[in-house]
């Protein structure tokens, strides 16, 4: 997640759909004073960023968040009273803003006045293309879970990271512009031009290779069985409807 206070934007990040690439070509346009979440768990995510000579992760806080020990279950609270002899603990929230942070968390967090004032804007990608990337994502990860597309399909993994959780609030788009992961360099322009960027994002974003190669081959229609396919079209109905994605 991104925000500037400069263009006056919020950049939400989608899973799959180029988001840390735009987060990095975005990084050449911060300043000190703006919100930027790390690019990832891992040191050398941010060294990437860092390399490239752009503002790093910054201003995305730490926060405590205190919890009452009457509201836990009692095994718990007696567990924390021998440990502490108190009756509070507090526990550390490591961020107050994340990489893939719901537009309901950061309104929250970014208060009213900013999140109405400022643009709003995040990536979508067609669900079936999104499943398969997905799916090479979590091999990569997992080794070892060797399942098919289609079992990872009919097991609901795809829609448990359905990237509109993280664009809408109460089942509503919130956010003022919803681009297209297939079209992606024209409309990254048309935000640019909107914004006033002092360069076209696009240009930049050619050359910056993050998190690539773990897919090799871009295709997805011949990747489906029947079901599988029919599972995706009723989980996804909405961002098909909404974007208008065919298989």
């Amino acid at each position: 997640m991104i925000v500037s206070h400069r263009y006056r934007f919020i950049f939400i990040k989608t899973r799959k759909t180029a988001g840390t690439s735009i987060e990095i070509a975005l990084s050449s346009l911060l300043g000190p004073d703006d919100i930027i979440t790390p690019v990832g768990p891992a040191p050398w995510d941010e060294a990437y960023r860092a390399r490239m000579g752009f503002m790093t992760a910054r201003n995305f806080k730490r926060r405590w968040h205190e919890v009452r020990l009457g509201d836990l279950p009692a095994s718990a609270r007696i567990a924390c009273k021998k440990l502490t002899g108190r009756y509070s603990v507090k526990t550390v929230w490591p961020m107050a803003f994340w990489p893939h942070m719901s537009a309901s968390d950061a309104r929250r967090a970014l208060g009213e006045d900013i999140w109405n004032s400022y643009f709003r804007f995040a990536v979508e990608r067609n669900p079936w293309d999104f499943a398969v990337s997905l799916y090479h994502w979590k091999l990569r990860r997992n080794p070892q879970h060797r399942m098919s597309l289609a079992e990872y399909v009919q097991r609901g993994y795809p829609a448990r990271y359905a990237n509109s959780r993280l664009y809408t609030i109460d089942g509503e788009i919130a956010v003022d512009s919803l681009l297209h992961f297939e079209s992606l360099d024209e409309e990254l322009d048309e935000i640019s031009a909107h914004l006033g960027f002092p360069r076209p994002l696009s240009a930049l974003l050619a050359s910056i290779k993050a998190k690539g190669g773990i897919r090799n081959d871009p295709g997805y229609r011949d990747r489906f069985s029947a079901p599988a396919r029919e599972r995706i079209s009723q989980e996804f109905a909405r961002e098909i409807s909404t974007l208008g994605y065919t298989f």
